[in-house]
């Protein structure tokens, strides 16, 4: 019996070869595809993830900004009625050092002078951060400075001095008042310049 053969005739096993490179091909490009969406969820999770970062990062900012105002307003209200109080004890001080009984004046003087007339600045002391390295120094050192003016103010310092000596005395603390008056003003710059935000109304330093 002959064997015939066609020329035309199906290759059945290249066919089949050929059928398994096109599914290969189809699987590769579905993986391939599919790792192309992977990585632009990924890339758009990524930008995602920093558009709430930045959100927050804003959001921070605006209450700590808010809150930095709102303390500002309390803080200048220490601070205005502070430097009237000193105002008003610095004029009768320098109206009384001419008498000749120097030691009442020294009696007076620590009965007038507010033993805690800051609680608001030592509170927030250590949380200024949000004023900046400036305005925060600025606002410290009218701590400092009370605390270094208020300490020598007692009586029983005076018990042994001399009238003389005595009336150096006094005339020193209100030199040092004065000092602190400036001090004082100085705050209040910054404190209204953080408060006119939202009080532009705030009364001005009138001593």
């Amino acid at each position: 019996m002959a064997i015939e053969f066609c020329p035309l005739a199906a290759d059945w096993g290249n066919w089949a070869d050929w059928a398994t490179v096109v599914v290969g091909g189809l699987a590769a490009g579905g993986t391939l595809w599919a790792v192309i969406v992977a990585m632009k969820s990924s890339r758009t999770a990524i930008d995602e993830a920093r558009r709430m970062r930045d959100e927050d990062r804003e959001q921070r900012a605006r209450v700590a900004h808010d809150r930095a105002v709102a303390m500002a307003i309390v803080l200048d209200h220490e601070l205005f009625m502070l430097g009237s109080e000193i105002n008003r004890i610095v004029q009768e001080l320098d109206d009384q050092i001419g008498d000749t009984n120097r030691r009442a004046i020294a009696v007076w003087l620590q009965r007038e002078v507010p033993a805690d007339p800051l609680p608001m600045l030592s509170r927030f002391a250590m949380d200024m951060d949000h004023y900046g390295k400036e305005d925060a120094s600025e606002l410290l050192s009218i701590l400092s400075s009370w605390h270094t003016l208020r300490d020598p103010i007692d009586e029983k310092r005076y018990e042994h001095w001399e009238d003389r000596q005595l009336e150096e005395d006094l005339m020193s603390i209100s030199r040092a008042f004065r000092v602190f008056l400036q001090k004082l003003k100085d705050g209040r710059i910054v404190t209204i310049t953080w408060a006119s935000e939202v009080r532009p109304d705030l009364p001005p330093t009138d001593w």
